[in-house]
């Protein structure tokens, strides 16, 4: 990860959308993180 471990330490068992979303991913991160999305969650 380029911004480094401690990010993903940091968020590690939570929902991190709002996280992920607020830095601004490439449509490349996006597509890299497809295969690891499990579901969506819904209020």
């Amino acid at each position: 990860h380029p911004g480094g471990e401690e990010v993903l330490l940091e968020q590690a068992g939570q929902d991190c959308t709002e996280s992920f979303e607020d830095v601004g991913h490439s449509s490349d991160a996006r597509q890299m993180m497809e295969p690891y999305k499990i579901g969506e969650l819904v209020e």
